[in-house]
């Protein structure tokens, strides 16, 4: 199998080692008794030091030769199939808790990396799609969400955990299987010359990224409230795991056909377009999920998938590509990864927060005036990078 197959069996298996964190880890970790205030505050320490790392990560790929994006990725994914494993000997609910937020903080800094690989074969002169690719992995997050939210019912919540050990043991091997060619030929130059020195000179080198950046973390605040505490929004308005099942194959089913056809939308139109019209996509569903009355409504509500989620997480890739020079590659790829860290974070916290001292409404209400603030920010630096378009001779 070549290169772009592997990849896109990659980005599969990526996706489904999520389900058990970012569609089922609240649901299962309430089963030992813990809070959405408690979980709140776990998940978000475990995105903020993803945000961190995440840049670290990337400046390190970009500035080694020796710690390159391949051994960093297959690193993270080796120490979290570890951690999976040491669940199947240790019971105690603090340690598993634990591992559910390091596994949290491992999946966005490997996030960031993933993407870091598909341009990484662009740059080396293989036509990857990133689009195709990364609505493969939607497509087999769908099918395994649907069939977790029927098997929980007869099984038990530890089908989540071994789901989980079996998506990553199999995303280690294939992470392992990826070629590395060296450093690219212009980034090696590059980083021999110096390039961007720090980070203080990154944001100086690329405000409107920044921006965008900022922006698209507001728009994922709203994704992780809305997705890891589905189960809650579902449970107020009727339903149950089956029904979650059913919303989150909807949701990530729904987006396929945008991520398809991404290459040929960043052809037509301006990537920092695409994602501001995402953030209007979001801040409408969050307006439609506070009217909602019933698992019907929920189910309708997911039709907004493609025009919110689906346009930022494949848009964004290529919009980081654009901006950034060769040498800040990988650093460009990674900071955009932060966009989910940050996003979790905030996510994690205020969701769990305005949830357990206000109940379901007012985080929905809450979660789309984030959305609106995005889109504003969103706005600002796509007139800021068409101001720099058309000054570029």
């Amino acid at each position: 199998m070549g290169v772009k197959g592997r990849y896109r069996l990659l980005q599969a298996f990526f996706w489904m080692s999520t389900v058990i964190i970012w569609g089922y880890g609240i649901a299962y970790l309430k089963e030992f008794g813990f809070s959405a205030g408690k979980l709140g505050i776990l998940f978000a320490v475990a995105s903020l030091l993803a945000a961190i790392l995440q840049p670290a990560a990337g400046r390190l790929a970009d500035r080694s030769r020796r710690f390159h994006w391949k051994l960093l990725f297959t690193g993270v994914i080796g120490i979290l199939l570890v951690l999976l494993l040491s669940l199947l000997l240790v019971k105690n609910n603090i340690y598993i808790a634990l591992v559910f937020g390091a596994y949290s903080m491992i999946m966005n800094i490997a996030l960031g990396l993933m993407n870091v690989a598909c341009f990484y074969y662009e740059h080396k002169g293989t036509k990857m799609n990133f689009g195709v690719a990364r609505g493969i992995g939607s497509f087999a997050y769908a099918c395994l969400s649907l069939l977790l939210g029927q098997l929980i019912a007869p099984l038990g919540m530890q089908i989540i955990l071994y789901s989980g050990i079996a998506m990553t043991a199999v995303l280690f091997f294939l992470v392992l299987s990826l070629p590395y060619d060296g450093p690219l030929e212009q980034q090696e130059k590059k980083t021999a010359s110096g390039g961007t020195k720090n980070i203080l000179a990154f944001f100086k080198k690329y405000p409107a990224f920044i921006l965008m950046v900022g922006a698209c973390s507001l728009f994922l605040t709203f994704q992780i409230m809305t997705s890891c505490y589905m189960v809650m929004i579902v449970e107020s308005v009727g339903g149950d795991s089956g029904s979650l099942g059913i919303v989150l194959f909807l949701a990530a089913l729904l987006e396929i056909p945008v991520m398809f056809l991404t290459g040929r939308l960043v052809k037509r139109f301006r990537s920092y377009w695409l994602i501001t019209l995402a953030g209007a996509g979001y801040a409408l569903r969050g307006i439609l999920y506070f009217f909602a009355t019933n698992v019907t409504a929920v189910f309708l509500i997911q039709l907004l998938q493609p025009l919110s989620y689906a346009l930022v997480v494949s848009v964004q890739v290529y919009f980081s590509d654009e901006c950034m020079e060769v040498e800040d590659l990988a650093t460009g790829q990674t900071f955009m990864g932060t966009s989910q860290a940050a996003g979790s974070m905030l996510g994690y916290f205020f969701g769990g927060l305005v949830i357990q001292n206000a109940g379901i409404k007012p985080m929905l209400l809450f979660t789309s005036v984030l959305a609106m603030a995005g889109t504003g920010l969103a706005v600002v630096s796509s007139l800021m990078r068409r101001a720099k378009e058309h000054r570029t001779p």
